[in-house]
């Protein structure tokens, strides 16, 4: 892995973990931008999820949507179990799940994944191209 990839990931997670602390941070203290800054948060993680998983080579691309659901779906589970079983209030408010939530939770998830994808992933396999173009000249 080079070194832009190794700072693209580094600087994608970096974004996703200064949302995630302003989102607990946000839930804890009940400030209103908890509800709409949980919807960058989940985009950030699936970018986080796709530059983790896409680094990863010998690892088919269905398999890597497969895993990446599995990330995604057990998250919205813990959230749920969160939300159930823990007794401390924070935690039921940081944890506090509906349908609705959890849909939209999900498609940002997705649509993150999905970005990286389409702007990290193409971008890259063009200039792989153009290495190659450049050295059979």
């Amino acid at each position: 892995m080079n070194k832009k990839r190794k700072r693209e990931i580094l600087y994608t997670f970096i974004f996703w973990l200064i949302l995630s602390t302003i989102t607990a941070v946000a839930f804890y203290y009940k400030i209103s931008i908890a509800r709409w800054i949980d919807i960058p948060t989940h985009f950030f993680a699936g970018m986080v999820t796709a530059a983790i998983f896409f680094t990863r080579d010998k690892i088919s691309r269905k398999k890597k949507i497969l895993i990446a659901s599995v990330v995604f779906i057990g998250w919205e589970f813990i959230e749920v179990l969160g939300s159930n079983y823990f007794s401390n209030e924070f935690y039921v408010r940081l944890f506090e799940e509906t349908l609705f939530n959890q849909i939209r939770d999900l498609s940002m998830d997705y649509t993150g994944f999905m970005a990286y994808f389409l702007i990290f992933e193409k971008k890259r396999k063009r200039e792989v191209v153009k290495v190659e173009i450049a050295a059979s000249e």
